[in-house]
């Protein structure tokens, strides 16, 4: 049933009635109680906002571990779908690792056999403003692009279109690379064309530059340098512009490559392992040239929507550019240009000096390509890592068949674990780090279950970060996919799995305390063996268990409250309720003339048990509090945001409640 203008005082009376029916709030004409959006760092005081937050906050978060960094905080708000037991855990372990390390917001997602089993949101995506971090906010995953890009790589493969030992460059260069740019920045430089192409580069393979043995060195040894970094693409950048009369910004990848083809390799191609961002900015422009689209129209046809990774998109350096629902980016010295590195200006129009995240610090990821300029929800990661764990890689099935497929099965899609987890002999000498096809280690599994499937025997993980943003995702070979996303990163904050996910994350921090995790059974792996552990004999893991469906469905166009109204109510008549409610203020035609008016959106998803979530938008914050308050334990509140209502001056709050989870 719709309720229009609910009381405060009626509707915790409503969310517990245990009716399979959505209660939905529409929007009230009260006046919220506050008319300033409340400071990011709570303290004690009486304004809504605040106690939201306190109402929100991590239980058992130690408050001996705030640190002195400008965004560590005592009160983290958390939202999204979790069992009671596996966020009791976790969520302080997440917690204390943003206050450790002064992490304003983040994500994490986790499944098991591709199921979703975790996925909550903490702190918040926008300190300014007070914006929550949502389970699908979006943020930059760096480096865990590449691992998808990798995969886009083995689909090529698999379709017969490239094979890992083809050599991307030819004789004379990538074909569909521009005319190549000669000299060394800061220059001078030229267009000299195939004259100027490096024969060297003719003897690089495909499975080496995915395993970052492709001949180039950016961090040290003789002639290392970042053909990545900020100096090449601003030098690159400041030569193209004497050719355009209009700003150009950063070279995208595939004008950087015409710098490249040109210069020196530091070692010899299949000999040495060195990171290398450049030779996964080659493998998304082979990408483009073998497949005739885009890069990403490539990536999102081939490996995100078959994975059902509908929330991963491309991401843009400049903050004016920041992409729906996705989070701001925070660096704890980027107010202090005293301390850490010195700040850089922007490689975009109009090139002012503001912070690292915008910068030139990061460089482009507009230039990284498939390096690291995806920008993603931690539940589609978790999604990317359970298909890997799960076996369930239906971008690499034939049609009609059922996956996981049996121990004794060949071809695909058992042969991208072969192909991943074989280790040419450049990645043998003793402390060398087993990359794999675009991770940072593959690990034969120590995890307690035994493997899921018998030809995956094999942890995988991989870790990104620049400022602003930190990362990790994995993949177990019992069956769990992992993924965590956070929006700080001062260069000095670790990969978060290792304080976070994998057993022994307690022992992960050195030093003296503060510790991430007081005891292991804080981790979140040990955390999923732990409820898995304590079901009767003979349950299956995890049974009844899975959150995917709340978050399978894209959102719906912005609609005015009335239109909004009537949607919700037809889409409730197909069981069908929201798990995600936004509003803000849009423009209504009323004449010759567009009026301010509040609008809504929404993300749908069907019923998931006798008892429907509840919901409520266009209400003030005092609403809201009261039921949050109410609700009962089992029903978490899986999302909250709010907007100001410029006609009233007052900000009006979306919320949604969990049905009940066992």
């Amino acid at each position: 049933m719709l309720l229009k203008n609910t009381a405060a005082a009626a509707f915790p009376v409503l969310i517990l009635a245990l009716v399979p029916v959505c209660v939905i709030a529409q929007p009230s004409s009260d006046q919220a109680s506050n008319s300033a959006l409340a400071p990011f760092i709570v303290v004690p005081g009486p304004t809504c906002d605040q106690k939201l937050a306190d109402a929100l906050a991590v239980k058992g978060i130690n408050p001996a571990y705030q640190s002195t960094l400008m965004y560590s905080n005592g009160v983290i708000p958390t939202l999204g779908f979790a069992t009671a037991d596996m966020a009791s855990v976790i969520d302080p372990t997440v917690a204390n690792f943003m206050n450790v390390y002064g992490i304003p917001g983040g994500a994490v997602a986790i499944t098991y056999n591709n199921s979703l089993i975790f996925a909550k949101s903490y702190g918040y995506v926008d300190v300014d403003n007070g914006v929550y971090s949502e389970p699908d906010s979006r943020f930059r995953l760096a480096s865990v692009t590449k691992p998808i890009t990798a995969m886009g790589i083995l689909k090529l493969v698999h379709d017969g279109k490239l094979t890992l030992t083809d050599k991307p460059f030819g004789t004379s260069g990538m074909p569909g690379v521009p005319t190549i740019i000669s000299g060394t920045v800061p220059g001078p430089l030229a267009l000299t064309g195939s004259t100027s192409f490096n024969p060297a580069l003719s003897a690089i393979t495909v499975n080496e530059i995915l395993h970052h043995a492709g001949g180039w060195s950016r961090d040290g040894g003789p002639g290392s340098v970042d053909l990545a970094g900020y100096g090449v693409l601003q030098g690159v950048e400041q030569f193209l512009q004497t050719f355009s009369s209009t700003p150009i910004g950063a070279p995208d990848c595939t004008t950087l490559l015409s710098y490249v083809e040109s210069q020196p390799l530091q070692v010899t191609p299949g000999t040495e392992v060195h990171y290398s961002n450049i030779g996964f900015c080659v493998l998304s422009e082979l990408i483009r040239e073998k497949s005739g689209v885009s890069y990403f129209d490539y990536i999102n046809a081939n490996v995100l929507r078959p994975l059902g990774m509908i929330d991963t998109i491309e991401g843009a350096t400049p903050q004016s550019a920041r992409q729906d629902r996705e989070s701001v980016y925070y660096d704890t010295y980027s107010t202090d240009p005293t301390t850490g590195d010195p700040l850089l200006p922007s490689l975009f129009p109009p090139y002012a000096v503001g912070p690292r995240p915008y910068g030139g610090n990061i460089g482009a990821l507009e230039s990284l390509g498939g390096a690291g300029d995806l920008v993603s929800t931690a539940i589609d990661i978790a999604h990317f890592t359970g298909a890997i764990a799960s076996g369930k890689l239906y971008n690499f099935a034939t049609e009609g068949q059922s996956l996981p497929v049996p121990c004794h099965a060949s071809g695909w899609p058992v042969l991208f674990y072969s192909d991943s987890a074989a280790i040419p002999s450049y990645e043998m000498p003793a402390g060398s780090v087993v990359n794999g096809l675009g991770w940072d280690n593959v690990s034969l599994a120590f995890t307690g279950g035994g493997s899921l499937l018998c030809y995956d025997n094999y942890n995988f993980t991989k870790e990104g970060g620049f400022q602003g943003t930190v990362t990790s995702a994995a993949a177990t070979a019992d069956g769990y996919g992992f993924a965590v996303l956070f929006n700080q990163n001062d260069n000095n904050v670790p990969a978060p799995e290792w304080s976070i996910f994998w057993p022994h994350c307690a022992d992960s921090v050195g030093g003296t305390p503060p510790y991430a995790a007081s005891t292991d059974a804080n981790c979140a792996l040990q955390a999923a063996y732990n409820h898995v552990a304590a079901q009767p004999s003979g349950t299956a893991p995890w049974a009844g268990v899975d959150f995917s469906a709340q978050y399978a469905q894209g959102y719906t166009g912005w609609m005015n409250a009335p239109e909004f109204a009537v949607y919700l109510k037809k889409e409730e008549g197909f069981g069908m309720y929201p798990s995600r409610l936004e509003g803000r203020m849009g423009k209504m035609p009323v004449g010759k003339k567009a009026v301010p008016t509040p609008q809504y959106r929404a993300r749908l998803a069907p019923q998931s048990s006798k008892v429907a979530p509840n919901a409520m938008y266009g209400q003030p914050c005092d609403t809201v509090l009261t039921a949050v308050l109410a609700a009962p334990s089992n029903t978490p509140l899986i999302n909250l945001q709010k907007f100001l209502d410029t006609a009233t001056s007052t900000f009006l709050y979306q919320a949604v409640w969990s049905a009940p989870i066992p």
